[in-house]
């Protein structure tokens, strides 16, 4: 989608969305930094949630480094190792609440 189009979108949901829920999903982070909470998800389970200052400060987190890997124009991204995502999600596990 062209940027003007995105832009009618996001400008008529904040409209309609002023006093509802709305669910937003999406790849481009950048769509979600109005969001009152966001949901990080990871093959269908929570692994993070708060607001996006919240998110993009955590540094161990799946969505700080998305966040990243979605604003580097430095070429290509450090590959992630299993030890990496082992450690990620022990951080992302101790941060959520018990249900």
């Amino acid at each position: 989608m062209d940027p003007r189009a995105e832009h009618r979108i996001f400008a008529n949901l904040r409209a309609v969305a002023r006093d509802r829920a709305v669910v937003l999903v999406t790849h481009r982070l950048s769509n979600v930094e109005i969001a009152d909470r966001i949901v990080v998800l990871d093959h269908g389970r929570v692994i993070q949630q708060g607001s996006f200052a919240e998110l993009v400060a955590d540094r161990a987190g799946r969505f700080h480094e998305l966040w990243e890997l979605q604003h580097d124009r430095s070429g290509l991204p450090a590959q992630r190792t299993p030890e990496h995502d082992a450690q990620s999600e022990k951080s992302e596990k101790s941060e959520m609440p018990d249900s």
